[in-house]
Formats: structure tokens, sequence, C-alpha cells
């Protein structure tokens, strides 16, 4: 009944990922909007551009390592629904 054992396991690794990233990704984003930039010293566009793709990995980096824990009750819902 429902997918082989590896495909469930790579679908919920790509749930865990996609869950992961976009929860991250816009805690990060709503983080950045509450710290307003320098006077002095920032670093323009291009500083702008880095920051964007630094989130883009601490989210990669924090689903990795934290999403497993708490999309768990999350993919068995959406497990559920498919059956």
């Amino acid at each position: 009944e429902g997918l082989p054992h590896s495909s469930q396991v790579e679908l919920r690794k790509t749930f865990e990922a996609f869950l992961g990233e976009v929860y991250f990704g816009q805690m990060l984003k709503a983080m950045r909007r509450t710290v307003g930039k320098p006077a002095y010293f920032h670093g323009g566009m291009a500083e702008d551009i880095f920051t964007q793709q630094l989130d883009q990995v601490l989210a990669e980096s924090l689903a990795k390592t934290a999403a497993p824990e708490w999309t768990g009750p999350m993919f068995e819902l959406f497990a559920l629904s498919r059956r």
C-alpha cells in the first residue's frame, strides 16, 4: 500500500527540505526587516545580494538539521491524505 520504502524516504526528505527552507527562509527575511541599514559602511546592492544568498544557505542548513524534528507530524498528515 502506498509508495515503496525508498520512494517514501525520498518524498520525506524532499518534504522536509521544502518546508524547512520555506519556513526558515521566511523567518530570516522577517528578521532582516527588523534591522535597518547602517548610515555608513553599507555595501550597497552587493551587500544586499550577498545577504540574500547567505540567508538562502542558512535556511538550507537549518532545514537539514532542524526540520526533521518538527516536520514529522506534518509529513504523517500529508502521507495519510495521499492514501
